[in-house]
């Protein structure tokens, strides 16, 4: 395991993180599972290995170390094009607001999906009322807003759900982890 991994996997001492992994692991269907955007596959560790084919994609080289991990620049490949089977859970963990078209990923998303797949889809909420009172007073959302891996959309959650909606996708759970 590369350095870079094993500093990354410690940062899951975040309680956040864990919650939000534990909480993504124990909706997975068992069978196949795609953690797209998954960077150095801290989900795996989450999922149950005796029933869960774990395959993760990723545009960061580390994402190439991990079993079944797959280097793609989901910006430039249609990633449906990747696996020459589907999927019974994709994950797609507070990555959409960070890709140019998520209109379009999720459309390719769409085609990777078991007829009774699951999309399970993890966001991060960019308008609380501490984000706003920082944008207020002119500090911004966050110190590197520069940062390649860093939000390019800011939408609410109604607005998320308008979009999965749009894009033909029914809300079944609605979860929020604090």
């Amino acid at each position: 395991m590369s350095t870079a991994i094993k500093k990354h996997l410690g940062e899951l001492n975040n309680k956040y993180a864990r919650a939000r992994f534990e909480k993504i692991a124990s909706q997975a269907k068992p069978g196949r599972l795609l953690d797209v955007g998954g960077y150095v596959g801290e989900l795996r560790r989450f999922v149950c290995q005796s029933q869960v084919d774990y395959y993760l994609i990723d545009r960061d080289e580390e994402a190439g170390k991990v079993p079944n991990g797959f280097v793609v620049d989901l910006q430039e490949k249609d990633i449906s094009t990747v696996f020459d089977f589907k999927f019974d859970t994709i994950v797609a963990s507070c990555m959409l607001d960070i890709v140019f078209d998520p209109e379009s990923l999720v459309t390719q998303i769409k085609k990777m999906l078991e007829k009774d797949g699951l999309f399970i889809v993890s966001i991060d909420n960019d308008n609380t009322i501490n984000h706003r009172m920082r944008v207020l007073f002119g500090k911004g959302i966050n110190k590197t807003p520069f940062n390649i891996y860093y939000h390019l959309r800011h939408p609410t959650f109604k607005q998320w759900f308008g979009f999965f909606e749009a894009n033909g996708f029914k809300l079944k759970k609605i979860e929020y982890t604090i």
